[in-house]
């Protein structure tokens, strides 16, 4: 059966006098069918705001999943999206234990 990805954001911390997003929390879930065998959280800052907004600038009454999530993914990079990816695959074969 193929393991379905799904990318969600969980919270955005913003700056309430201009909406400027400081932070965003995502999780990523992985599922066979119906059921879950892993899923991972993380936290992506942009705290460098810059002095005077961007013309490209989004307020944020205006934002929607798949653009917060892009930037989550132009941070992360390809190499940690793709190794996140991976992992949350294979955390239902993961057990902590020792053999004795």
């Amino acid at each position: 059966m193929a393991v379905t990805q799904k990318w969600e954001v969980t919270n955005l911390t913003r700056d309430v006098r201009d909406g400027y997003v400081y932070a965003v929390e995502f999780k990523l879930t992985a599922t066979e069918g119906a059921e879950v065998i892993g899923t991972t959280t993380g936290e992506v800052g942009f705290m460098d705001k810059p002095t005077t907004l961007p013309s490209e600038f989004i307020d944020y009454s205006s934002l929607d999943e798949a653009t917060t999530l892009k930037w989550v993914k132009d941070d992360l990079g390809a190499k940690k999206v793709e190794e996140i990816e991976k992992a949350v695959e294979s955390l239902n074969k993961l057990a902590n234990g020792i053999p004795w």
